[in-house]
């Protein structure tokens, strides 16, 4: 091959978005792989899950003023819920009424336009972090330090990437030109946060009155998917996170599989590579499936996370209870909102019946 055509295509490959994307998106988690398993402090595997979260969806570059707003987010969700944890536990009348109001400011915030990042940052802070806080307040505090290390670490690892491989010229400027769709008038985003609280909140009301800490992942999937208030918008989504996550977690069991037979750190970093890669390429995609692979792979990084720190567990059983998990999740999800569409709808029909 000669010197130019060598140079063709470093060039060509530079030039082409979706190849900088994914290779960012493979070393990046990677890397994080490895400093997490290699520091392992406690729940150090979320910072893979981060990274890819962060990487996995297209993004302008991540100025440095945009990785501290986002360290900022972080510093409030967990910090909001740190502070329900520790004050408010022994009031508890009190804490499902401050729970009530953060959740519909939360919901208006994001019908108004507030960065969503932001937004989940604070629905797992103040769900996640209160009901851990129930076991112990120990506990708690050992939750929300760590996944505020943990999404700090990602962060970085994301802004530092964005150096190294920046998207190539034009792109950043033109997902930053994009016109973002114009905001509904304040009644109907009230409206929408209203319905998103009428369907997340009781849920709320009942993993804190029943102490229920184990299935904390229905609760905040709940509270997630309670923004998309279009039933047609969250059933398809729910549909596409529970195929995502059913083929995530088969793939999981493979790599686990794997990794029993090599329980080598080595072995781990480049079967994440190469892991990594094969998915971000499909993630980046123009197949109409391509969304799936982004759940999948985040789902594996959850189970293999789980399953690994050290060496063990059962990330097959781990599967199938996450799969059931989101499935009530989503199910409650599309139930509820059916019910309070139809119950929306009867007192208009009944109004026009009076009038005719």
């Amino acid at each position: 091959m000669s010197t130019e055509e060598a140079t063709a295509r470093v060039i060509s490959w530079r030039d082409d978005v979706n190849s900088v994307r994914a290779l960012r998106l493979a070393l990046t988690t990677t890397a994080a792989v490895a400093i997490a398993y290699t520091i392992n402090w406690p729940l150090s595997f979320i910072t893979t899950i981060f990274v890819w979260g962060f990487l996995n969806t297209p993004n302008p570059r991540q100025s440095l003023r945009d990785g501290l707003g986002n360290i900022i987010y972080i510093f409030l969700g967990t910090g909001l819920g740190l502070v329900l944890a520790l004050s408010l536990l022994n009031m508890p009348a009190v804490l499902l009424l401050v729970l009530l109001l953060l959740m519909l400011t939360t919901f208006y915030a994001n019908n108004s336009g507030a960065p969503p990042f932001l937004i989940i940052w604070v629905l797992v802070g103040i769900t996640l972090i209160p009901i851990m806080g129930m076991q112990s307040q120990a506990l708690a505090i050992m939750i929300a330090t760590n996944i505020t290390l943990g999404g700090v670490v990602a962060v970085s690892l994301v802004w530092l990437a964005y150096g190294l491989l920046p998207n190539p010229p034009g792109v950043d400027e033109k997902l930053k030109a994009a016109a973002a769709p114009p905001l509904p008038p304040p009644d109907e985003r009230l409206r929408a946060a209203i319905l998103s609280t009428m369907v997340s909140y009781p849920v709320v009301v009942l993993f804190f009155m029943f102490n229920i800490s184990g299935a904390v992942v229905i609760m905040i999937f709940i509270a997630i998917l309670s923004q998309q208030t279009n039933l047609a918008v969250g059933k398809k989504m729910g549909s596409a996170i529970i195929l995502g996550n059913i083929f995530g977690g088969i793939t999981a069991i493979l790599f686990y599989e794997l990794l029993v037979m090599v329980p080598q750190f080595e072995f781990l970093l480049l079967l994440m590579l190469a892991g990594s890669l094969l998915f971000a390429i499909a993630n980046y995609s123009e197949r109409p499936t391509a969304p799936l692979y982004g759940m999948a792979f985040s789902t594996l990084l959850l189970l293999i996370g789980t399953g690994t720190m050290p060496f063990g567990g059962e990330v097959d059983s781990k599967f199938v209870l996450r799969i059931v998990q989101i499935s009530i999740a989503v199910l409650y999800i599309v139930g509820a909102f059916k019910l309070l569409e139809r119950l929306s709808r009867s007192p208009q029909r009944s109004h026009g019946a009076v009038e005719k």
